[in-house]
């Protein structure tokens, strides 16, 4: 019943690209990011820990912890179907870990 109309939306007859030819004019096009993550720290324990200096430590933790980015980003047209992107991105986020303990007697 709607199929016609619907037709009739999708055709565009006689009218014009809005803007034409307006990526192949363009040597440099360049935008922002912008994103949010989690970072945390991943462990690789040394023998060092195994040591009687370290016996009081239960465990050592790593925390995630939330960030955020910013980024530029710059498209170079080198040739009709080549194409350079390079991203410049900063990156604000901090990492915590947590040293757990033995307590005095509990050994």
């Amino acid at each position: 019943m709607f199929t016609p109309f619907v037709l009739m939306a999708q055709r565009q007859t006689g009218t014009e690209v809005n803007n034409p030819r307006y990526d192949e004019r363009r040597i440099i096009t360049y935008g922002f990011s912008f994103g949010f993550h989690t970072s945390s720290l991943r462990l690789k324990y040394s023998d060092y820990f195994t040591t009687p200096a370290m016996d009081s430590v239960h465990s050592i933790v790593p925390l995630k912890r939330p960030g955020f980015s910013l980024g530029f980003i710059v498209n170079f047209k080198l040739a009709p179907f080549l194409m350079q992107e390079s991203l410049l991105k900063l990156l604000f986020q901090s990492m915590i870990y947590s040293i757990i303990m033995w307590a005095e007697g509990l050994l």
